[in-house]
């Protein structure tokens, strides 16, 4: 399960229904008199359920497709004097006890921050600060899309470089046999010149290249040499190896370095390519409405709200249907130092 945690963004929201109606400016002259005390009587009862959820620290939850949305029942703001700061504090604490009790009940294992908590350091101590090594969950970040877009974040760049992938040699550095690294090879060698698949575990990947070959008829190359396999490799997608990994090879010092399940650094005083670590993504309108609707836009990245609802235990094949349905493409594509821009991808041409 998925949870998406945020500070209230108004006082209708705390409700399963939508109240908003309640909230808004009343014409006496258009409603009859009636009517307009019972809707004034309404909007009372409902500010006393707002100042109830306040005090006694009430979390709203939301069902919405494949996740839930935890909303704590009060506001983010900035320069508080010390009594707001400590009130804060301890409404704070309160949410987080509970919010850590309904993320057992309901065995929520993923979790999106608003942008909000996310630089909120009072709430990043006492959520996850305190037990790092006892948590049960993962914060997400958008890097569980990075996996099935890998061939979208290629073309990007080589569009950028107006470049064809048919004419383009790929680099896959991996150590395991991931069943969607497996996918990933698969779904590739049809797209670009060669694919190159540079690992530790010779075997098992040489058996993979020979089935390919026999079957769909494209060699696959298959390599664990530090000192000549990426020498000359100037697209390498980087899987599973660590830093220190990385350090051992040779690496092509105008290479571009797609990291796809770390946001590591290659650190080389020699390397002068590009690292790509997290990427902005676009989707149909009817997936941006969705999220729209709960306030959620806006609140964190569009990839990372995706990465929220995409159900990674699919198979690869549906989880690409899906991405496909949804038109999701990318925008953007992120490095060490922020936004990469077009002059950094021309200078690699």
């Amino acid at each position: 399960m998925t949870a998406y945690l945020k500070f209230k963004t108004n006082n209708y929201e705390l409700f399963e229904e939508n109240c908003k109606l309640y909230y808004e400016k009343l014409d006496i002259k258009q409603e009859s008199l009636k009517k307009y005390l019972l809707i004034k009587i309404r909007q009372c009862f409902l500010q006393c359920i707002v100042w109830i959820k306040y005090f006694f620290n009430i979390i709203t939850i939301k069902q919405i497709y494949q996740a839930d949305i935890y909303i704590f029942p009060f506001q983010k703001k900035e320069n508080r004097g010390f009594l707001k700061e400590t009130i804060y504090h301890y409404h704070m604490k309160k949410c987080i006890k509970k919010l850590k009790k309904l993320i057992r009940k309901y065995e929520i294992n993923m979790i999106v921050l608003s942008d909000e908590l996310k630089k909120d350091e009072f709430f990043l101590k006492e959520f996850a600060g305190k037990e790092e090594g006892k948590k049960e969950f993962t914060l997400l970040n958008g890097k569980g899309v990075f996996p099935y877009l890998i061939f979208e974040t290629i073309e990007y760049i080589l569009k950028k470089q107006q470049k064809r992938p048919e004419l383009t040699d790929i680099y896959l550095l991996m150590h395991t046999n991931k069943q969607i690294y497996m996918d990933n090879i698969l779904f590739l060698i049809n797209k670009f010149k060669t694919i190159n698949i540079v690992t530790d575990n010779l075997k098992t990947f040489q058996r993979l290249a020979e089935k390919i070959e026999e079957k769909e008829g494209i060699p696959i190359t298959v390599s664990n040499n530090t000192r000549k396999s990426l020498k000359n490799a100037k697209i390498i997608i980087n899987f599973d190896y660590s830093e220190e990994e990385l350090k051992r090879f040779s690496i092509y010092r105008r290479a571009i370095l797609i990291q796809v399940g770390n946001s590591l650094s290659y650190e080389n005083q020699t390397f002068g390519g590009i690292q790509v670590y997290n990427m902005d993504i676009d989707t149909s309108k009817q997936i941006k409405d969705f999220f729209e609707k709960y306030n959620l836009l806006g609140n964190s990245p569009l990839v990372t709200l995706y990465e929220g609802i995409l159900n990674q235990k699919e198979n690869f094949t549906e989880v690409r249907k899906k991405i496909e349905n949804d038109q999701v493409k990318i925008l953007r594509l992120y490095g060490k130092n922020g936004l990469i821009n077009e002059k950094e991808y021309q200078l690699l041409k």
